[in-house]
């Protein structure tokens, strides 16, 4: 067992997501920075679908009931073992009773704590991913226990000088939506010419961003969104949506950004600037 001695601000476990199920309402959930969580799967053996925790802002301190390897990715954040400081990137071995804290996150939004044989919590439709609404757990709370499964490495693997792409890189990939036709000249050009900042208003849901485009009078009926849909609004404003977004829309769905680019605004937060790069059809 893991026992959540303090949850942090925002911490929950995820896999990469619960996937055939939209015609239901239910969202896909999921990690938000995809890069990040394989890595962190990867180096500590897990396979790709292996559940892990997902940080947000501060990190949480975990007891650990039982020998196993840890590894941390993701947005930059201080790692200590019983108080002694650990790197990123790097699996290292934990034994019974060991205290795992993560600090404040310094450069980036989102980190992932890996561990081996990953988290087994219960599955809800076919995902271990928190989601409110649809899983009995919305973000850890102290107290929490738990399990996790046995440790599959004996040699591991390391990834000493990666980064998430969202440090380095703010440019957002999109290929054009169903209504780009719907804004005029102007508004296209201001998609790729202008940097927009990323607002107060962010969560797993969406990015709202604080520049706006000129008024929008196109409504459509309400028709599917997935994360990375991004939508432009009556009032100019622009949304993109991310893992916990809802499965349909009302708002003009002028771009859609390609999955890369979902992990480099996921490591993105308040004041943050981005840009976008309209692809080719």
């Amino acid at each position: 067992m893991i026992r959540v001695l303090d949850p942090g601000f925002y911490t929950t476990v995820q896999d990469r997501g619960r996937f055939g199920f939209r015609d239901l309402g239910v969202p896909v959930a999921g990690v938000m920075d995809e890069g990040s969580a394989g890595v962190a799967n990867s180096i500590t053996g897990n396979e790709p679908d292996d559940a892990l925790f997902e940080v947000t802002t501060t990190g949480p301190q975990l007891e650990f009931t039982r020998e196993t390897l840890v590894a941390v990715t993701g947005a930059t954040v201080p790692v200590q073992l019983n108080g002694s400081d650990f790197p990123m990137n790097i699996p290292f071995q934990v034994f019974r009773g060991d205290i795992l804290s993560l600090g404040k996150i310094s450069e980036g939004a989102r980190s992932y704590i890996a561990v081996s044989g990953g988290i087994k919590t219960e599955p809800v439709l076919g995902s271990r991913s928190f989601s409110k609404g649809i899983t009995p757990w919305h973000v850890l709370e102290e107290g929490d226990e738990l399990p996790f499964g046995e440790t599959q490495l004996l040699h591991f693997n390391t990834a000493h000088h990666w980064k998430p792409a969202g440090l380095d890189s703010c440019l957002l990939e999109a290929y054009k939506g169903p209504e780009f036709h719907l804004p005029g000249e102007e508004e296209a050009g201001l998609l790729s010419g202008q940097p927009f900042t990323v607002s107060a208003k962010i969560s797993r849901m969406g990015y709202r961003l604080n520049e706006t485009l000129p008024a929008n009078s196109h409504s459509i009926i309400t028709s599917p969104v997935m994360p990375g849909t991004v939508q432009y609004t009556p009032g100019g404003d622009l949304i993109i949506l991310m893992k916990d977004c809802q499965t349909t829309g009302g708002y003009p769905r002028i771009l859609q950004l390609s999955r890369q680019s979902i992990d480099v605004l996921a490591q993105k937060k308040r004041g943050d600037q981005v840009r976008f790069k309209i692809l080719p059809e």
